[in-house]
């Protein structure tokens, strides 16, 4: 079975749409048939990845838009939760509004979720994973 990138994608812009909304995550549960219909032979992978993003969602409190503290905590979570392309995703657009340390800071954060990501797509990708990690610590390096 080849990654499902399209599903991945899709399940990433509905979380993007309802993350924030008082009912998102009865939305979210909501959509999920549709994606269902949509990629019958994804069921497995996404039931578990929409299990993952309901715990995110579930845990989260809700910060103000543009909010780093927030974005960052809800980067966190969706790492913690294996969601890495998703925190990966999540952080690009914090690091885009930052400057300085702090950017170098998310950089790092981003290459570490970006190497989890890699793994997750090609176990064998060891290489270009451990580049990865080896980058985005020595950004993190100091904290």
């Amino acid at each position: 079975m080849s990654y499902p990138l399209e599903l991945r994608d899709a399940l990433y812009a509905l979380f993007l749409h309802t993350h924030r909304l008082p009912e998102g995550a009865a939305i979210f549960r909501s959509r999920l048939a549709e994606l269902g219909a949509r990629f019958p032979r994804q069921g497995r992978y996404l039931r578990g990845r929409a299990r993952r993003y309901l715990k995110v969602m579930k845990t989260w409190r809700t910060g103000r838009p543009g909010d780093l503290s927030a974005e960052v905590e809800l980067a966190r979570l969706l790492f913690v939760h294996g969601l890495y392309f998703d925190a990966h995703e999540y952080l690009e657009t914090a690091w885009r509004r930052s400057s300085g340390v702090l950017k170098l800071r998310l950089q790092g954060l981003i290459q570490l979720s970006a190497a989890l990501h890699k793994l997750e797509l090609d176990p064998q990708a060891a290489g270009g994973a451990r580049y990865l990690v080896e980058k985005g610590f020595e950004k993190l390096a100091g904290l």
